[in-house]
């Protein structure tokens, strides 16, 4: 299997990367393409794995690649055809509503995901940064241990792996473990 990592480089998501960064011949994209680039790198890979920041719409390009700005997209509605017949990895906030909405198959989500104290907030908890780092390092820690499965063993791993047990006392951990879903 071929794998693409997709993570607009930011400095808010770099706890990310143990998702990804143990996987053999793992091609690594952060930016310094264009979109049609990026397609391509789609194209002839296996499993796509996305993570940064996002909304329903899509994966934000953080203004990384040639000729889009911050909230531009680099992944939205008019690469979903592109994912038929792959495996997907989505983190970024809000990534199950854009899988629902496109109804891509075979794929592990995350829905809002509190990466940072003032999202806790924002989703109406208070949390500190210990807790939002100890989240963070876990999660993705967790995640990159089952990359290499089905995106149904990924989830089964993930709700019997260390995130559940953290979720139980942390309240990041329970806020984005309860969001967490698979597609077939």
């Amino acid at each position: 299997m071929k794998y693409l990592a997709l993570h607009p480089s930011d400095l808010t998501t770099e706890f990310l990367k143990p998702i990804y960064q143990n996987i053999p011949d793992v091609t690594i994209i952060t930016g310094g393409m264009s979109k049609e680039e990026v397609i391509n790198e789609i194209k002839i890979h296996d499993h796509i794995i996305m993570c940064g920041h996002g909304s329903p719409s899509g994966l934000f390009a953080i203004s990384q690649f040639t000729g889009l700005g911050y909230m531009s997209y680099i992944i939205d509605s008019e690469v979903v055809d592109l994912f038929k017949g792959k495996q997907i990895t989505s983190i970024w906030c809000y990534a199950k509503d854009f899988i629902v909405n496109n109804s891509i198959s075979n794929c592990v989500m995350s829905g809002m995901f509190v990466s940072e104290c003032a999202e806790a907030s924002m989703m109406g908890f208070q949390a500190s940064q210990e807790q939002v780092d100890e989240s963070n390092w876990c999660f993705s820690k967790n995640l990159g241990e089952h990359i290499l499965k089905t995106p149904e063993e990924i989830y089964t791993a993930m709700q019997n792996g260390a995130y559940a047990k953290l979720a139980e006392t942390n309240p990041v951990a329970s806020y984005n473990f309860k969001r967490l879903g698979y597609s077939h």
